[in-house]
């Protein structure tokens, strides 16, 4: 059985569904605004495996440090930082059992993989520099046909006993 992602990308395009399996991998190419959301989400792996906020803050930073070359790379160190914070302050609730979080698959790599309420659950960092009050709802309803979150959804439920109905979207607005 194939993930849908996969199914509905080769059906659209399978030339393009060819060369996608050919392209650098995640923190390798993108711009600044990919490179401060790869930081995050690498600071908020080390803060959800258990290390100290402090610890992952400071990792996250040179993470970043260490991917960018930009001229701007001090100020997006600083957001950076904000962001491991902003999303480490995020009350999931104290039903919520970490079981994985950058967690390494064939293709993909999910940013937290939690149980909640008996069931599995697949919940991925979105970091945005910017969104208006007004547009927090419909940035998140954006995601609701998110191919990214259902290939992730595939995947555990490929890899567990049991199937994922739930997947969500951290929204980490810097």
């Amino acid at each position: 059985m194939r993930s849908p992602t996969s199914v509905e990308q080769y059906m659209s395009c399978p030339r393009l569904y060819g060369l996608s399996r050919w392209m650098e991998p995640r923190n390798q190419t993108g711009g600044y605004a990919r490179f401060v959301g790869s930081a995050v989400a690498e600071g908020l792996a080390i803060f959800y495996r258990g290390g100290s906020l402090k610890t992952a803050v400071e990792d996250a930073g040179d993470f970043f440090m260490g991917k960018y070359l930009g001229s701007d790379a001090k100020e997006g160190k600083t957001l950076v930082r904000r962001g491991v914070k902003l999303g480490a302050a995020t009350e999931f609730g104290p039903q919520m059992k970490v079981i994985g979080a950058e967690v390494e698959w064939d293709h993909c790599r999910p940013d937290l993989v939690a149980e909640w309420d008996d069931e599995l659950r697949v919940i991925d960092h979105k970091v945005k520099m910017k969104v208006w009050p007004n547009r927090i709802q419909s940035t998140l309803e954006g995601f609701n046909s998110s191919w990214q979150l259902a290939h992730y959804a595939y995947e555990l439920s490929t890899r567990a006993v049991q199937e994922v109905y739930h997947v969500g979207v951290h929204l980490i607005v810097l």
